[in-house]
């Protein structure tokens, strides 16, 4: 038993030994523990305004994908004027080609009426010659 007690002093003694330090090393391991709590709290405020920037740039992101959205909204809107300008476009196109046609077509009937009339007025003409030589020539046969 006074073995055990032994053992058990001795132990206790190194125990209480063991968490004695000098005080310069108390010290060292105290400005060693500052600094490390020094740096969690710089690392914190860093995570901190990291996390921040984080927030703004999820804000700046969403108005981005907000704005993306409202021009590809003005984008379909666009393309469907354009579709429907093109359309007018053609319509108008063929609208002149007929046009084009139906003027052509009028500037042949103006010359042909212009073809007859001349012929109309030369037969006329010679229509009134002869008769005018057939008068002359009359009232020379009465006598």
């Amino acid at each position: 038993m006074i073995y055990r007690s032994t053992m058990w002093l001795v132990c206790l003694c190194m125990l209480i030994m063991s968490g004695c330090m000098s005080t310069s090393r108390f010290s060292t391991t105290s400005n060693d523990y500052q600094v490390a709590r020094n740096q969690i709290a710089e690392g914190e405020k860093d995570r901190d305004a990291l996390l921040r920037v984080i927030e703004l740039s999820k804000k700046a992101r969403q108005e981005c994908l907000d704005c993306q959205m409202d021009l590809k909204r003005q984008l379909a809107k666009m393309d469907a004027e354009n579709n429907a300008l093109m359309q007018k476009i053609q319509a108008l196109d063929q609208t002149v080609k007929n046009n084009e046609t139906v003027i052509s077509i009028q500037e042949t009937v103006i010359r042909l009426f212009d073809d007859s009339n001349q012929t109309l007025q030369k037969s006329i003409k010679e229509q009134i010659a002869s008769q005018q030589l057939a008068v002359s020539t009359a009232p020379a046969q009465a006598n």
